[in-house]
């Protein structure tokens, strides 16, 4: 009745106060409840009352019988929820905690209220949502060392446990999808008690448990950021070699190997427990750092990583691997040396590696790069021990062959023929490998094992094209040991041979035949070479005749021998213009006898106008054999390429250098045309200098002189000036159309 009478006293709110306690007294609750709660609403600050009321310490007493009356009201709710488990009550102790919190959120007891808030909404309504939003206010907002922290770790325990929840039913794997909601949620918190808290204990766990969502999603900057982090400032924390651990392997998953490589080398020499993984990794970041090199084209580096896979780690499950790598990388790079270490590296540390044959195969091919064949032979012999299919033995022993004879190792070289066809009686090049190994007998000038491969042929082979090598082989034997006679006599036989074996249909070989052909006459030539025209008169018409006699053979020999088509074809063209080139140069410098000095200069002059048209001859031979040689080349190119891929793979072969021999006597036909069109000009300037220097007759008076010396000089000087600058003139019209 006061109240209504006085509601603007100063002394209200106390009366509402008495009022409420009074229904207290008498256990009312319900009315108790309703009285604070106008009390409450009536007389806080900012209400229709506390503006007409002008008292400070009336204002400040109904302040504080408002707060004492709105946290009974919130105690006694969440007293009746707790008995009768009502979520109605629960829902309006909330209510009267959020209107408390908003009427004072400066006093000392909101902290307290705003726990039970969020506890309450967490823990009784499971308002997981809400009450997250709460703890983090509770963190943000006030400064209680205790429930601050608490309202922190809530926050991240509640979002940690909707997370896993999630992930369990979901049956996640870890992959780069983006965080979830509640991910992002679970962050915030994380990163939320971090800011709080960074020097806690717990913060190590804190930042261990966001790099790791992250981590989780194969996000690793932001993963890298926590777990770096936490190694730095907590590095002796129970988590801290775990971060180091998964820092590691976010280096890895990015694709950073060299960092991967400083954290690994550093984690195995201070964490036992991941020791085993991080020399694991060291090896893998340096083998995935190579082949990164390595698709660069970055030959060089990358070898040379892959050789530090084994230095690192010799154990590695993969080091053969790397070693292998290291070896082709070097190959790559054209580092043979390099390579051959790393080859022998494997072959010594891992014997059984799957990479075995074909590094000794690459060891082999690296010895002859840097031309030491007698190493490539001899791998190429290991190899055909350690092959497990007959092509690769078979393939290997013959590379050993060729290998072993460019390296001229003679003995070596019948070794291993002998033991191919110990092992592979039937194959293709059985037979030939045995017959080779005569003519490497004769090499070692054993003679007697020559003869006796050569007889057995014979015997085995009665009508064998071999019997023409055979004899081939033979006389170059005698000719090079300077038994040029009994050379010849096999040279003969072997034409003899190839001759009747085409007589009675058989099959011949022309390929020796011209080669015996060729020999006999390169023995030619050298007698051709040493007949000179030297006094006396008669022994020079003699060697007139004996020289252009075996000229006439020689070209006819040498024609005999481009006709066969072999290799010999370009020099024996070379050779017939290089006959025609002696025959005029013993010409040009024939002695002349005695007589006077115009008879002798006349005489010289004939020898000259011969001399040059013979060597006129011997510049049509060049630069016909040019043409022919030009033409036929390019046929025998078009028809290697066309070959090129019927070759065996991996299989060698004693170099064809017939092309190479054919550019070479081209060029010197070429340069042979110039070369004698020059000597022509020259023979005819040697005329010309006898004509000038030819003394004038006795007894001349002054005027018949003048004569004499223009009759001279207009008959005999003046044609021969012409020939010179015509020869000289042709050299260079004909050299520019020969491109020299």
């Amino acid at each position: 009745h006061l109240l209504s009478l006085y509601p603007e006293s100063p002394e209200a709110p106390k009366i509402q106060a008495k009022i409420a306690n009074a229904y207290r007294e008498l256990n009312d609750e319900k009315m108790a409840y309703l009285k604070r709660a106008e009390l409450f609403e009536k007389y806080k600050a900012g209400g229709e009352w506390w503006d007409k009321v002008k008292e400070s310490d009336s204002k400040k007493e109904a302040k504080n019988l408002a707060q004492i009356a709105q946290r009974d009201n919130i105690n006694l709710m969440l007293k009746n929820a707790e008995e009768t488990k009502g979520d109605n009550l629960y829902k309006q102790a909330i209510k009267d905690s959020r209107d408390y919190l908003k009427a004072f959120p400066e006093d000392s007891n909101s902290v307290r209220i705003h726990w039970n808030l969020a506890l309450t909404l967490d823990t009784k309504l499971g308002e997981k949502d809400k009450a997250f939003e709460e703890y983090i206010k509770i963190s943000t907002a006030y400064r209680d060392a205790t429930l601050q922290k608490q309202a922190a770790e809530n926050a991240v325990a509640l979002m940690d446990e909707i997370v896993r929840a999630d992930s369990s039913r979901k049956k996640l794997n870890p992959s780069k999808e983006p965080l979830s909601v509640d991910e992002n949620r679970l962050v915030f918190a994380l990163d939320n008690y971090i800011k709080l808290f960074p020097h806690d204990a717990e913060t190590s766990k804190m930042l261990a448990k966001a790099g790791a969502l992250y981590y989780n999603h194969r996000q690793f900057k932001p993963s890298l950021k926590y777990f770096k982090t936490l190694a730095k400032h907590f590095p002796e924390s129970e988590g801290a070699n775990q971060a180091r651990f998964t820092v590691m392997e976010s280096y890895f998953g990015k694709g950073d190997f060299k960092s991967t490589e400083l954290i690994a080398k550093r984690l195995k020499d201070v964490a036992p427990e991941f020791a085993e993984k991080a020399t694991k990794r060291l090896a893998e970041s340096i083998f995935f750092q190579a082949k990164t090199y390595a698709d660069s084209s970055l030959h060089f580096q990358a070898a040379e990583e892959y050789r530090r896979v084994v230095a690192e780690v010799p154990n590695a499950e993969f080091a053969n691997v790397a070693i292998y790598n290291s070896g082709l990388e070097f190959d790559q790079a054209k580092e043979y040396r390099r390579a051959i270490e790393s080859y022998k590296m494997l072959l010594a540390s891992y014997p059984k590696s799957e990479h075995t044959l074909q590094a000794v195969n690459n060891l082999a091919f690296d010895y002859r790069e840097l031309g030491d064949l007698r190493n490539a032979a001899s791998t190429y012999e290991r190899l055909a021990d350690l092959d497990s299919t007959q092509t690769g033995r078979q393939v290997a022993l013959y590379n050993a062959s060729v290998s072993y004879v460019q390296a001229e190792e003679w003995h070596r070289a019948i070794q291993v023929n002998n033991k191919f066809v110990e092992r592979f009686p039937n194959a293709e090049e059985a037979d030939e490998l045995l017959f080779n190994n005569a003519n490497y007998y004769l090499k070692l000038h054993d003679l007697q094992n020559a003869n006796n491969i050569y007889a057995s042929f014979a015997k085995k082979y009665p009508a064998s094209p071999k019997a023409v090598e055979a004899l081939y082989h033979r006389g170059l034997y005698l000719a090079e040991n300077s038994r040029i006679s009994e050379a010849k006599t096999e040279f003969n036989k072997a034409i003899a041979k190839n001759a009747e074996l085409k007589k009675n249909k058989k099959e011949g070989n022309d390929f020796y035949t011209s080669e015996a052909l060729f020999q006999l006459a390169g023995i030619k030539f050298k007698e051709f070479k040493n007949i000179e025209f030297t006094l006396p008169a008669q022994a020079i018409a003699q060697n007139k005749k004996d020289k252009k006699a075996l000229l006439v053979e020689l070209v006819e020999k040498y024609t005999t021998v481009a006709g066969f088509g072999t290799v010999r074809l370009y020099e024996s063209t070379y050779k017939i213009g290089q006959a025609y080139e002696e025959f005029a140069k013993t010409w040009a410098h024939q002695e002349i006898p005695a007589m006077d000095e115009n008879r002798r200069i006349v005489a010289g002059k004939e020898i000259n106008q011969t001399a040059a048209g013979l060597y006129d001859k011997a510049v049509e031979a060049y630069k016909n054999g040019a043409r022919i040689l030009e033409k036929f080349a390019a046929k025998q190119k078009q028809s290697r390429d066309a070959g090129a891929d019927k070759l065996v793979p991996n299989k060698l072969s004693l170099a064809d250098s017939s092309l190479a021999a054919a550019e070479n006597w081209i060029f010197l036909c070429k340069n042979k045309v110039s070369e004698n069109l020059f000597a022509i000009a020259e023979i005819y300037n040697e005329s010309l200098a006898q004509l000038l220097n030819v003394p004038v007759p006795a007894g001349m008076k002054a005027i018949e002189q003048l004569v004499y010396r223009q009759q001279v000089l207009e008959k005999a000087v003046a044609p021969i000036i012409r020939q010179v600058v015509e020869a000289h003139a042709r050299n260079l019209k004909e050299s520019a159309e020969f491109n020299i």
